[in-house]
């Protein structure tokens, strides 16, 4: 059954430096840790193992959060901010007071008790080419993720946003997880939208190389892009949902957002798709359907869970799947059986032959 399993936000208690944006020591907690406990637990009647992310963009920061003099804003060659759009201006994160600075907070966010990990959003680099060079910019970020391991404890989880992209070597070893925004290939109207088959390989690409690579235990955030200008229960919607969904459970552990679509955030429907109960993985990931088994399709995958199966088909035509016992269809609601199985054997279903055993 699903769960919500992943929340990441700071809105109800973060930190902040002190006006003048100079010293690195006055950062205060800005809210109160009461409204935030009422609320985490409000929270966890949706599921008491849900884990909390202390959210940071360290690329820019509100416009009023440091004086307008702060030797910490990116500068243009003229000495001006750097506009990022939205009220926001960048940070130039290279400069060593403010990488402390920055994991003096995530640090105070650890200690606190309330999150059990970090989300660094828009973590792709290098979005800023020309204001520094890549070697450091990777170096910076390097060294904010090594500070701020080296100071947490050891279960304190560190999710980073690279939407499609694996990211760099250098901070894979302080990882525990990617969030994939996965976000469209193509504008509405092209006939390639919303998603390329192009694109389907590099996501599922990114999404197998961090089971294999990242830092344990690894908690990836994968998200799909709805179409924002149909329904949320259209037939296009519905298929990219199942799509997103079956990659997760069979290459991932599941934890899946399909959203509605550019300009709505990350809000989302809840689809009944979503209440089958799989129960747990009990087959391994990443696994080709074998068909009549030797016939291996691209594409296909199938993985084992206690009260079911779980079954990806990207292969680009419609194949038949024979299950060892009797199933329902959770997309279709077809009851799926072999006619050997000890169900069909006993009589508790009529006999059919083997070609229309399959869902």
């Amino acid at each position: 059954m699903g769960l919500y399993d992943v929340h990441w936000a700071s809105y109800f208690l973060y930190w902040a430096p002190t006006r003048d944006g100079l010293d690195i020591e006055p950062v205060i907690p800005v809210g109160h840790i009461s409204v935030a406990k009422n609320w985490q637990r409000w929270i966890w009647h949706y599921n008491p193992e849900m884990l909390f992310f202390y959210s940071k963009n360290i690329n820019s920061i509100y416009h009023t959060e440091l004086p307008v003099d702060s030797p910490f804003w990116l500068r243009d060659d003229d000495g001006n901010r750097v506009w990022a759009g939205d009220g926001h201006y960048y940070l130039n994160f290279t400069k060593p007071e403010l990488q402390d600075l920055m994991i003096k907070e995530i640090v105070m966010a650890a200690e606190s008790g309330f999150y059990d990990g970090v989300h660094f959003d828009s973590w792709r680099c290098c979005d800023l080419v020309g204001y520094y060079d890549y070697d450091t910019e990777t170096q910076a970020r390097t060294d904010i993720l090594k500070g701020i391991r080296e100071q947490v404890h050891p279960d304190f989880l560190i999710m980073v946003n690279t939407n499609r992209d694996r990211p760099e070597s250098e901070h894979v070893p302080y990882l525990n997880g990617l969030h994939m925004e996965t976000v469209w290939g193509f504008p509405p109207g092209h006939p390639d939208y919303p998603y390329a088959v192009p694109g389907i390989y590099q996501i599922e690409r990114t999404l197998s190389w961090a089971i294999e690579n990242l830092r344990q235990p690894i908690v990836n955030s994968f998200e799909g892009f709805g179409i924002a200008e149909q329904d949320f229960d259209s037939p296009d919607n519905i298929r990219w949902m199942r799509l997103f969904t079956t990659m997760s459970l069979t290459l991932d552990n599941g934890t899946v957002l399909y959203n509605k679509g550019k300009g709505h955030g990350h809000s989302h429907h809840w689809y009944d798709f979503w209440d089958a109960d799989l129960g747990q993985p009990i087959g391994p990931k990443a696994q080709h359907y074998l068909v009549e088994g030797r016939h291996r399709y691209a594409g296909l995958y199938i993985r084992e869970f206690t009260n079911g199966w779980a079954v990806y088909n990207r292969s680009g035509q419609p194949v038949k799947i024979e299950l060892p016992d009797i199933g329902v269809s959770v997309a279709t609601r077809k009851v799926c059986y072999n006619p050997y199985s000890h169900c069909a054997r006993w009589g508790y279903l009529p006999p059919i032959s083997p070609n229309e055993c399959c869902c």
